[in-house]
């Protein structure tokens, strides 16, 4: 059986306001678009990783 595959949503928000917004067919894509994004409007904090 083939498996679907979801598409991946990137919302980029400042100060609690959303400055953009879509949905990419893989995660690769979603995360090149976040640092193009991030990149195209100054820099942000990269969130801690927390242990689990």
């Amino acid at each position: 059986m083939h498996e679907r595959r979801r598409p991946h949503h990137l919302l980029l928000t400042s100060e609690g306001r959303a400055v953009q917004h879509g949905w990419w067919p893989n995660e690769a894509v979603a995360r090149d678009k976040c640092r193009r994004w991030i990149g195209s409007v100054g820099t942000m904090a990269t969130p801690a990783r927390h242990p689990h």
